[in-house]
């Protein structure tokens, strides 16, 4: 299991690059392929500054694609493009593949964004933004409560609430609503929450 998951990570790391480099974000370097290489080294040595590059690489990757997602997701041309596959969809998949906490106040800006529109597919898979926050898991917690108090959005409360189900559990996400309730002291905002209770159900 743990030899798959260096392979996965391996070749997430190849695809985000070349994505990204397609993008003109990124320039080619000679020395790819052979750094990844380098982590089945027998030399120690080699295999940690192997592993410190690409985590830098990782980095510059996930500031790279962030820059795509604010440059096309507050393109309203581009969020109204009903297109699988395209630059801002992939690079919304791609951030949440990577765990990327980093993207998080950002994901859940466009998090009624949807390039699918089939009816017939979960709400997960037509709203990318949803399957990458819920992909990237606990961190998205806050955020996505934050935005449950302040939207009165019936769309962006669903998907939000669809996110904490998912991250957590039904039965836990009421409790973390109802406790928001509690403690909320505006009128607005603790309405908001009591709305959400709903599409807890």
């Amino acid at each position: 299991m743990k030899k798959n998951n260096i392979l996965t990570s391996t070749i997430l790391v190849g695809l985000i690059f070349l994505f990204v480099k397609g993008q003109g974000f990124v320039q080619a370097e000679e020395n790819e392929v052979p750094l990844i290489e380098n982590l089945s080294s027998a030399d120690f040595i080699v295999r940690e500054n192997a592993y410190k590059k690409l985590t830098a690489q990782r980095q510059q990757m996930i500031s790279n694609l962030l820059n795509i997602l604010k440059q096309k997701g507050s393109d309203p041309r581009e969020r109204m493009l009903p297109e699988f596959g395209s630059s801002l969809e992939l690079t919304i998949r791609l951030l949440g593949e990577f765990r990327a906490v980093e993207a998080i106040s950002e994901l859940i800006k466009i998090i009624d964004y949807a390039p699918l529109l089939k009816e017939d597919l979960p709400l997960d898979r037509r709203y990318p933004a949803v399957r990458a926050l819920i992909e990237i898991g606990d961190p998205s917690i806050p955020i996505v409560m934050d935005e449950l108090a302040k939207t009165s959005v019936p769309l962006r409360s669903k998907l939000c609430a669809l996110v904490i189900k998912e991250i957590e559990t039904k039965d836990i996400g009421e409790i973390l609503i109802e406790n928001a309730i509690k403690n909320e002291t505006d009128s607005k905002r603790k309405a908001n929450l009591q709305s959400v209770l709903q599409y807890l159900k």
